[in-house]
């Protein structure tokens, strides 16, 4: 008997609980295996610009993701970035999505902090995510922080996730 990871069967079986018709609409919109990781970080290239990361692995179906900048002087209205480069790829079932954009500092104000999100969500069911990250232009530097431990901080940058809602889901800063 050939074994087989937990991922391999978790996939398989999600692939083939879509697929069948036996399964109604609702029933293959359940089928989904929400993402083992999520990450929303930026890398300086130099001191006048930086590129966003969003990733989101081992998840099914496909996620979606999409990049945004909050508007200054606003809580809540966004401009979603349009100068994304997105690739994906399947294994074992599973799906990798990552989306990246280059920010140059310019075009950002200078005396204050920008906030960007990086959301995911599935077509086929109501489930949206997202991530919300601080960056502050200036000297190059790497910030990275891995979705299980984001409530780490760091001076210059932040990162929540938060459900569908707007509520936190992670422990908030004191």
């Amino acid at each position: 008997m050939q074994r087989v990871s937990p991922e391999a069967f978790r996939a398989t079986f999600f692939e083939h609980a879509r697929s069948t018709t036996y399964f109604t609409r609702q029933q293959k919109a359940a089928a989904r295996a929400p993402p083992s990781t999520f990450h929303f970080n930026y890398t300086k290239s130099s001191s006048e610009r930086a590129t966003l990361l969003c990733e989101v692995d081992g998840a099914f179906p496909m996620p979606h993701l999409k990049m945004y900048r909050l508007l200054p002087d606003t809580d809540d209205d966004k401009a979603e970035l349009v100068n994304v480069q997105l690739t994906t790829e399947r294994k074992d079932g599973l799906y990798r999505a990552a989306m990246t954009s280059e920010v140059l500092d310019a075009s950002l104000p200078q005396d204050e902090d920008t906030v960007f999100l990086c959301s995911y969500t599935f077509k086929e069911i109501k489930y949206h995510r997202f991530q919300r990250l601080v960056y502050t232009p200036g000297p190059k530097t790497r910030y990275s922080t891995p979705w299980h431990e984001a409530a780490s901080w760091h001076e210059g940058f932040e990162v929540h996730s938060e459900n569908s809602v707007g509520e936190d889901i992670l422990p908030s800063r004191s």
